[in-house]
Order: C-alpha cells, then sequence, then structure tokens
C-alpha cells in the first residue's frame, strides 16, 4: 500500500451513468499521464467498477439491463480511445452457490456484460462452500480448495476459454501462480 500511495488512485463511490462518468474518467487518464512523464515510466490507468447494479440508467428504454448495456457500450468505448483497462466485478445469481462452479449464465445481466467484454473471467473458490476439495483442471486430480481459486475464464479475445486453479488467500485478497509460494517475488 505504501508503494501505491504515490500512484493517481481515486475513489468515485457514488451510483452514476456514463455521461457523468466520462469526464472523470478522463481527468484520470490526463492525470495518469502527467504522472507517467514526471516519474518516468509508464503507468497504465485502471478503471474497476466494483458493483455492476449501482449504474444509473442513461437509456431511454427504462431497463436496468438497457441501462448497464448503455453504460457499458460507451465505456468500452472510451476505454478503447484513451488506452483504459477496465476491470468488472459483477455478481453472481444465488442460484450458481448449488453448482460445483459458476457458468456465464450466473452472472447477473450475462449477456449484456459478455457482449461488451474482450475477456470474461468467473472466479470461483470452493472452500468459502465449505467443499474440502476441487478438481485441479491441469491434472484432473482432485485437490485440496483450502487457499485456492479456481479461475473460469469463459471468453478471451486472444486464448481458447478454459479453467486454472491458482492460489488465494482472501485475509489479504492476495492471489498468486500455484507453482509458487506466498511470498515469491512477482
Amino acid at each position: 500500500y505504501s508503494e501505491g500511495a504515490n500512484l493517481p488512485i481515486h475513489y468515485h463511490q457514488n451510483a452514476t451513468d456514463i455521461n457523468k462518468l466520462i469526464p472523470v474518467l478522463k481527468k484520470f487518464v490526463h492525470d495518469t499521464k502527467a504522472k507517467e512523464s514526471i516519474e518516468g515510466i509508464q503507468i497504465q490507468p485502471v478503471f474497476a467498477l466494483d458493483f455492476i447494479g449501482r449504474i444509473k440508467g442513461a437509456s431511454r428504454y427504462g431497463s436496468k439491463t438497457y441501462d448497464i448495456e448503455d453504460f457499458l457500450q460507451g465505456l468500452k468505448e472510451f476505454a478503447n480511445d484513451y488506452g483504459l483497462a477496465v476491470y468488472i466485478l459483477a455478481q453472481l445469481l444465488r442460484s450458481a452457490d448449488e453448482k460445483a462452479a459458476p457458468e456465464l449464465v450466473d452472472i447477473k445481466d450475462s449477456a449484456t456484460i459478455e457482449d461488451n467484454s474482450d475477456t470474461l473471467i468467473i472466479g470461483h473458490r470452493p472452500e468459502y462452500y465449505r467443499k474440502e476439495t476441487v478438481i485441479d483442471p491441469q491434472t484432473g486430480a482432485e485437490v485440496p480448495s483450502k487457499n485456492r481459486i479456481l479461475m473460469r475464464v469463459m471468453k478471451a479475445r486472444e486464448a481458447a476459454p478454459g479453467d486454472y486453479l491458482e492460489n488465494c488467500n482472501m485475509e489479504y485478497f492476495r492471489m498468486w501462480h500455484r507453482d509458487d509460494e506466498w511470498n515469491s517475488e512477482y
């Protein structure tokens, strides 16, 4: 956290529509580029949308699904034009709790999210559901689920979909490669 304190990180905690967000993002990208020239290093501006349900509609259709689609299309256009990386955290439907691993249809407004995503990954922690083991997609073996997250790549523009298992420690919200130790260098 101390290393990140000097980075241009901003938190926007209010629900908003895309038309109000674009000026905030333009300023953020501009400030990031200014910081980049001062520091003498390349800095990738990243926008994280933590709760897609807080999007306010800018569409005239009056439907939450259309509002989300309108928002995501505008965000994707902006990101492509300004070199902004974007990731979105979306909720899964409660029915996904009963499955061995979530699927694309388990994401709320999945069609809209899928249409506007270059990469779509679902993270699943069997340990959270008190399941003691998980099938390792690489080996087919049943392994302990403690401190593991199954990453299900549902869509990838430059690669084939598939599953992989990673290490995770949710107390520190840290994930790392399955072959590395907790304290491995990045």
